[in-house]
C-alpha cells in the first residue's frame, strides 16, 4: 500500500498562517511579505505594516524581486518576474524543528550595486543551512530610485532616503517577533551580505534603528571607505533626483510608471544622471565605514568580514598607466601585484583594484574595530580554473556557491569536483560563527585568531584549506593614499615639501571643496571631524552642539569655523537657548561653498575666487596633475592610520583669506 504524502508544513505568524514544502530534512516557506507593498501613496515612503490575511497563504513560490533592468552577466541571476510590489522574504528551517527550538538565525542581504538582485537566484537556496541547524531567511528590498532616492517634492516628507535600507531593518523587525514560529532564536541573529549586501552590513552596524536587531555580522566584499561608492548628501540627491523627473510634484512623482523609475539601471549603467544611490541621510548611513569604526559608533557585536582574492572591477589594463597612479611606489607595485612580469593587464587591472576597492578597506575595518569588538578577516582565495586563468584568483561575488553550499545552482562555470570540498569548508566557518559566534567555533575547523590593531595577518581560504597566514598584500608595503584611483586618469604627488601646494582639488557635490597640502600629515588635524561638517552641509537645519557632541570636537573649535563661514556669507539663523548654533544651509548655495584650506598646523575658510570650485582649485594648486574625482578618498586613506592618534589641536589659527596669485 503506497504511503501517503507528508502533510505539507505549516507555520503561524503574527499576520496569519503559512503552508510552505518539505524536501528532505528542510521546510520551506517562500514570497512571505513583511511590509506592506510599497505602491501608489507609499512609493518612496518608509515601509509600512503589512495587513494580515484569512485562511492558509500559500509559501511555496518565491515573490517578485524588486523593480531592476536586466543584468546578464549577473553571478546570481534571479528567477522571477521584478515589479515594484516586492517586500518579501523566504525562510528555510530544519523540518523537525519545533517552534521556541531557539536555532541560530542567519539573514542573507544580497548583492548587485543595489541596482540588481534578489532573494530567487538559486544559489541563494537557504537549505543547506537549514540542513545543518540554522534558521535561514534572504529578504528583498528595494532597488535603483525605488529604493534610494531624493527629490524636492519630496520636502514636506524629509526630501526621500534610503528606503532599501529602511526595507532591511523592517525584515529585520519582522524576523524578532516571527522567527521563533520558524524555530528560530530571536536573540541569536546574525546578518550576512556581500558587495551591496556588505555595504549594508556597514549601515547596519551603525544605524540606530537597527540596534538590537541582530548579534553578529559578516561584512563580504563590502568595502570600508568612500571609495567603494561615494555617498551624496540627502541635498545633493534630491538635486540629482530632481534631474530625473524635473517639475514633478509629490503627486507627479507616485503616479510615474513603474517602466519609468526603474529605466535601464543596471550594475552596467548605474554610473548615470539622475541616479543617487544610497545616501548620507543621517539615521541609515551616517558617515563612511572606517570613520564609522574609528569613531566607535558602530553595533558592539562579532564581525567576520573579508574579501576575495581577485575582487576587483578593472577599468583599465594598460599595465604602465595602473602603476603609474602608485607614483613613488610604482616598483614596489609591480613587486607587488607583477612580480615576474608576466602578468596580463586585465590581472594587474582586477588585482589593484580589488585592493583598493574591497581588500584593503576590509583590512582597515577590521583594524579599526578590533579594540573594540571580536573581529575576524579572510580572504576567499579559491577560483574555478577558467576564471583563475582570466582573473588571477577568485573574482567578485564568485564565493557565494561556497558560503550557500549550493553549486548546483550556479550557472556557470560548469562546477567540478575539486569545488566541493571548498564549498563544504566555507560554508562549516559561517554556520560555526552564526552557533558560537566565533569561525572556528565548531570542531575539526583551524583556530582562527581574532584581529588587533596592528595585525598583518589574514585567514586564507583556498583549494588547500583554511589558515591563519601573512597577509600576502602585506600592510604598508605600498602607500594607500596614492592608490585612490586606479582609472589611470587620477594621480597625485604625495612627496611634496612645505611650503606650497601639490595636491588635488575637489568639488564633491553639495559640500566644500577641499584644497590639500600633503605636507600638513604628521602634524594633521581631525579630518574626521572635517569630512563630518562636510558631510553635514546641505542637510540643515545643522546643529554645532549635536555635531560637537557626536565628533567629540571642542566647541570654540566648530564656534570659529562656523562664525568664518557666517562672515563668508552662510548665515547663522538662530541661536538655541542651550547655547548651540542652528544653521540653516540652503542646498543650493553649498555646491559652491567656501574652500577649507589646510596647511601646516593652520585651517581657514576661503571664498572661492570662481563659481567653479573645480577652476578655483585648479588655479590654487598648479602642480598637481590628478583629475578631481576621488581626492577625498585619498585623503582619508592617507590619513587612516592616524586618525586615533590626532586630536584637534588647540593652536589652530585663522589666516586672511588669500586670492589665487598668493598660489
Amino acid at each position: 500500500m503506497a504511503q501517503a504524502a507528508p502533510a505539507a508544513p505549516t507555520v503561524s505568524v503574527a499576520q496569519g498562517t503559512l503552508v510552505g514544502a518539505e524536501e528532505g530534512a528542510v521546510a520551506s516557506f517562500k514570497g512571505i511579505p513583511y511590509a506592506a507593498p510599497p505602491v501608489g501613496d507609499l512609493r518612496w515612503r518608509a515601509p509600512q505594516p503589512v495587513a494580515g490575511w484569512t485562511g492558509p497563504r500559500d509559501a511555496t513560490q518565491y515573490g517578485h524581486d524588486c523593480a531592476q533592468a536586466p543584468f546578464p552577466p549577473d553571478a546570481a541571476p534571479i528567477r522571477t518576474q521584478p515589479a515594484e510590489d516586492c517586500l518579501y522574504l523566504n525562510v528555510w528551517k530544519p523540518a523537525g524543528a519545533a517552534a521556541n527550538a531557539r536555532l541560530p538565525v542567519m539573514v542573507w542581504i544580497h548583492g548587485g550595486g543595489f541596482v540588481n538582485g534578489g532573494t530567487s537566484p538559486a544559489v541563494y537556496s537557504g537549505a543547506a543551512f537549514a540542513r545543518d541547524g540554522v534558521v535561514l531567511v534572504s529578504l528583498n528590498y528595494r532597488l535603483g530610485r525605488f529604493g534610494f532616492f531624493a527629490h524636492p517634492a519630496l520636502k514636506a516628507e524629509g526630501l526621500g532616503g534610503n528606503f532599501g535600507f529602511l526595507d532591511q531593518i523592517a525584515a529585520l523587525k519582522w524576523v524578532q517577533a516571527n522567527v521563533a514560529a520558524f524555530g528560530g532564536d530571536p536573540a541569536n541573529v546574525t546578518v550576512f551580505g556581500e558587495s551591496a549586501g556588505g555595504m549594508s552590513m556597514h549601515m547596519l552596524l551603525q544605524s540606530p534603528l537597527a540596534r538590537g536587531l541582530f548579534a553578529r555580522a559578516i561584512i563580504r566584499s563590502g568595502g570600508g571607505r568612500d571609495g567603494t561608492m561615494l555617498m551624496p548628501t540627502m541635498a545633493r540627491a534630491a538635486k540629482i533626483g530632481a534631474t530625473f523627473a524635473p517639475g514633478l510634484d509629490a503627486a507627479g512623482l507616485r503616479a510615474l510608471p513603474e517602466d519609468k523609475v526603474t529605466g535601464n539601471l543596471s550594475m552596467m549603467t548605474m554610473d548615470q544622471p539622475g541616479y543617487s544611490g544610497p545616501m548620507v541621510d543621517g539615521q541609515t548611513v551616517l558617515g563612511a565605514a572606517n570613520d564609522g569604526a574609528a569613531a566607535g559608533i558602530y553595533a558592539p557585536v562579532p564581525v567576520l568580514i573579508g574579501a576575495n582574492s581577485a575582487d576587483g572591477f578593472p577599468r583599465v589594463t594598460d599595465k604602465a598607466a595602473i602603476f603609474a597612479t602608485y607614483g613613488a611606489d610604482a616598483d614596489k607595485a609591480r613587486a607587488l601585484y607583477d612580480p615576474q612580469g608576466t602578468a596580463t593587464g586585465l590581472v594587474v587591472g582586477t588585482m589593484t583594484s580589488a585592493d583598493r576597492m574591497f581588500i584593503e578597506p576590509a583590512r582597515a575595518v577590521a583594524r579599526l574595530l578590533a579594540p573594540r569588538q571580536p573581529v575576524w578577516l579572510y580572504r576567499f582565495g579559491y577560483a574555478h580554473p577558467e576564471p583563475l586563468a582570466a582573473m588571477g584568483g577568485a573574482p567578485h561575488a564568485s564565493e557565494l556557491p561556497y558560503v550557500f553550499d549550493s553549486l548546483p545552482g550556479r550557472t556557470q562555470p560548469k562546477a567540478i569536483p575539486a569545488e566541493q570540498p571548498v564549498a563544504t569548508l566555507t560554508h562549516k566557518l559561517w554556520v560555526a560563527f552564526a552557533k558560537t559566534g566565533r569561525p572556528d567555533g565548531l570542531p575539526g575547523l583551524t583556530p582562527w585568531p581574532q584581529v588587533t590593531p596592528t595585525d598583518t595577518t589574514v585567514h586564507l581560504i583556498d583549494g588547500s584549506g583554511a589558515r591563519q597566514v601573512e597577509d600576502p598584500i602585506a600592510p604598508g608595503s605600498i602607500s594607500w593614499s596614492s592608490t585612490s584611483s586606479l582609472d589611470a586618469l587620477s594621480r597625485c604627488s604625495k612627496t611634496a615639501a612645505a611650503p606650497g601646494y601639490s595636491s588635488c582639488g575637489v568639488d564633491i557635490p553639495a559640500q566644500p571643496a577641499f584644497c590639500i597640502s600633503h605636507a600638513f600629515a604628521k602634524d594633521a588635524l581631525s579630518i574626521r571631524a572635517l569630512q563630518h561638517l562636510s558631510d553635514t552641509f546641505g542637510q540643515g537645519p545643522v546643529r554645532l552642539d549635536a555635531i560637537a557632541e557626536a565628533q567629540n570636537i571642542p566647541r570654540k573649535f566648530l564656534t570659529v569655523i562656523l562664525s568664518e563661514m557666517a562672515r563668508e556669507g552662510v548665515v547663522v539663523s538662530q541661536r538655541g537657548r542651550d547655547g548651540g548654533y542652528e544653521l540653516a544651509l540652503p542646498p543650493v548655495d553649498i555646491r559652491y561653498g567656501d574652500i577649507i584650506r589646510l596647511t601646516r598646523g593652520s585651517l581657514a575658510l576661503v571664498p572661492c575666487a570662481s563659481r567653479n570650485a573645480h577652476e578655483h582649485c585648479a588655479n590654487c594648486l598648479p602642480e598637481a596633475d590628478c583629475r578631481l574625482r576621488g581626492l577625498m578618498i585619498r585623503l582619508r586613506d592617507e590619513m587612516a592610520d592616524m586618525l586615533d592618534k590626532v586630536t584637534l589641536a588647540d593652536a589652530i589659527t585663522l589666516v586672511p583669506p588669500f586670492d589665487e596669485a598668493e598660489a
